[in-house]
């Protein structure tokens, strides 16, 4: 009868052992799972931005870098920014630059800017000069040309051309689909807010 209880009490303490071991180890391991830290866990519940979004662009405009000229035109990050690319033009191949316009800042223009025919886009800002523009398309003495003083056909004229001028006209700003330039002839500068319709930003061929 002694040895029966004694076999008995002997599985009882090694139950109890092993239950205690099991219960310790699971204590373990849970201790060894760290909690996320909190700004890890916030940043993962934050909305993630559309890099893409168009919606805060400021122009839907075109425009092209002088063909004339065989510049080299930097791209940057931002205004001010670091430099990511210069491009320029073909001139052998007549591959000329052509570019999207997107917004524009005091001394810079947010572009998509590529050669026309075979140019890879390239996204970026580029600083604002005298070989970005567009041609104006009153070709006929029928087609009168406003230049106007903001980009709205009902604000008042600052400039009447009654001609057809080869010359390239520096866009200055945009706003929508309007360019505000500036062209030069002779003594005289034109300067105004020029219509989508009379744009021509092409370096091949007029724009009907």
């Amino acid at each position: 009868m002694k040895t029966l209880t004694t076999i008995l009490t002997l599985l009882i303490l090694i139950g109890c052992s092993n239950h205690k071991s099991e219960t310790s180890s699971t204590e373990n391991r849970t201790e060894l799972i760290p909690e996320p830290e909190q700004d890890t866990q916030e940043a993962l519940d934050e909305p993630q931005v559309d890099q893409n979004t168009n919606k805060n662009e400021k122009c839907n405009c075109k425009g092209i870098v002088d063909w004339e000229q065989d510049v080299k035109v930097p791209v940057y990050n931002k205004p001010n920014g670091q430099l990511i690319d210069t491009v320029s033009h073909d001139i052998e191949g007549e591959d000329f630059l052509t570019f999207n316009l997107f917004d524009s800042e005091e001394d810079y223009f947010k572009v998509e800017i590529r050669r026309a025919i075979s140019g890879q886009a390239k996204s970026g800002w580029i600083k604002k000069d005298d070989y970005l523009g567009t041609y104006a398309s009153n070709y006929s003495d029928s087609d009168t040309l406003f230049l106007y003083s903001n980009p709205d056909k009902s604000s008042a004229p600052t400039d009447t051309i009654t001609k057809y001028y080869t010359e390239l006209y520096q866009i200055l700003d945009c706003k929508s689909n309007w360019v505000k330039v500036r062209m030069e002839k002779g003594n005289k500068e034109y300067q105004g807010w020029m219509e989508p319709g009379m744009q021509c930003p092409s370096p091949y061929t007029t724009c009907n």
